[in-house]
């Protein structure tokens, strides 16, 4: 089997937690013995060589201004394609945190607007400030229209959970063929450290500084406004265009709170293996590669209770409402009160090595892909 998979073009240069599911899936299913070919997404319109593979994957369902050009183009070819979705609604979080001009106008003209408005802005960007050759298709700016163009023509729609799917068919109105595709943790985490265990301390978040990560309702849950000050380490840079906001979480930060730049795999093992809870308030996941690595080093974790956390997680973690700092420092609270009290999280990491692996993953793809060509 040989597949052509078209991502975005700056995929390495300014990385996210896509680029660790494109890469590791794609590992793992080049160990089994598929043949993929990576490229930049804007170069299938002008593909000459389309009889060499068996079908197209795109990525992310929100990137339409890309996306749309490159599924008329394989359709043309004769190439059917399968989407990953790697999606989520995000009206809450547009209407709520969403900062600058976009956040206004999310806020004034409501969720279909501002995500038309949107394509518009990403094309121009990509167009003219990143030289990405997208051809102009006017449907791209009609963001439900062209979403749901992209859903009902790929042979195999590929969520990364259930819910996610059924928030896609809620939000859309609409049913296409889909399955399921876990999210997982790199094999550096998989790992067992020949070393003692250390005493765990302390509160920790990782991930990009950005508004939907939301540290400043966390930076507010640890602080005095609610009680006694809460020790919290901050891991992560701050996101593309966020560094306004990661100069304003610094600014707000209290005493209890300091910053560590991103790390490495190997920094961050070390990291998770001394902490004793993970908190990730995020307006949305799906469920966040963070939360996995931290959850099988054996953190009790935190999550935001909008996206696709429950369903990878159940009831071993405790849930927040990310509009609410009261309610992110009760579940910190209780995260630690387990951990106080020798709870134990080794189903929670036994959930998270046997089911959230980028080789089930690639097997979980693998047959999606048989599906899609039947």
């Amino acid at each position: 089997m040989r597949v052509l998979w078209l991502v975005r073009r700056n995929l390495t240069t300014f990385p996210g937690g896509d680029t660790i599911q494109v890469i590791e899936t794609q590992r793992a299913l080049e160990r089994m013995g598929v043949v993929v070919h990576r490229r930049p997404v804007d170069e299938l319109p002008t593909l000459k060589d389309s009889n060499e593979y068996d079908f197209v994957h795109l990525f992310h369902l929100d990137r339409i201004w890309e996306n749309l050009p490159a599924a008329k183009a394989a359709m043309k070819h004769k190439l059917p394609y399968t989407l990953s979705t790697i999606y989520w609604p995000t009206a809450r979080f547009d209407t709520s945190a969403r900062t600058g001009l976009n956040g206004f106008i999310a806020r004034i003209f409501g969720e279909q607007v501002f995500q038309s408005v949107r394509q518009i802005e990403r094309w121009t960007g990509s167009r003219f400030k990143e030289g990405v050759n997208t051809p102009l298709d006017l449907m791209g700016f009609r963001f439900n229209t062209a979403a749901r163009y992209l859903l009902s023509n790929a042979a195999m729609c590929l969520p990364n959970s259930t819910i996610e799917w059924e928030r896609i068919e809620g939000r859309f109105k609409m049913q296409a063929s889909h399955a399921p595709i876990p999210n997982a943790v790199c094999n550096a985490f998989l790992q067992h450290s020949d070393e003692p265990p250390t005493a765990r301390a302390g509160v920790i978040c990782v991930g990009r500084i950005e508004p939907r990560k939301n540290q400043l309702n966390l930076i507010r849950a640890v602080s005095a406004e609610f009680g006694e000050p809460i020790n919290l380490t901050i891991v992560g840079s701050p996101g593309r265009f966020s560094s306004a906001y990661h100069k304003t979480c610094i600014e707000r930060a209290g005493p209890s709170v300091r910053f560590i730049q991103h790390q490495s795999p190997d920094q961050l093992r070390s990291i998770y293996q001394t902490a004793s809870v993970h908190v990730s308030p995020s307006w949305y996941d799906t469920p966040g590669l963070v939360n996995l690595e931290a959850g099988v080093m054996g953190c009790s974790l935190v999550v935001g209770s909008e996206g696709s956390g429950r369903e990878y997680f159940g009831d071993a973690v405790q849930y927040s409402d990310p509009s609410d700092p009261k309610s992110i420092r009760d579940a910190i609270l209780r995260a630690l009160e387990l951990h106080n009290s020798g709870s134990d999280t080794s189903d929670l990491q036994h959930t998270i090595r046997t089911n959230y692996t980028w080789e089930r993953a690639a097997e979980e793809t693998l047959k999606a892909y048989k599906a899609a060509l039947k």
